[in-house]
């Protein structure tokens, strides 16, 4: 299956975080159409906002640092050792 090499890595929501009441997630997969997926199902709940969303290890790093998350959904594919790179 052929993927493409578009940037996912952007704000889908900045909430207004008052005391807490939100969830932060980040969701970090290589299938460009998961993220936006996860997104959507994300929406439909009122105290969890997808902050970020990215599909290379590159800009998932960039994501975590750019954005405030409680929660980073990580697929183990975007790089060979996943503990190394969720440990930077």
């Amino acid at each position: 299956m052929a993927s493409t090499s578009a940037s996912m890595e952007i704000n889908v929501e900045q909430p207004q975080d008052v005391d807490g009441q939100f969830i932060r997630v980040i969701v970090a997969d290589t299938q460009s159409h998961l993220p936006c997926r996860t997104a959507q199902d994300f929406a439909l709940e009122d105290d969890i906002r997808v902050v970020g969303q990215s599909e290379t290890l590159a800009q998932t790093l960039s994501a975590a640092k750019k954005f405030t998350a409680d929660i980073l959904i990580f697929e183990a594919a975007l790089t060979p050792n996943p503990v190394d790179a969720v440990a930077t």
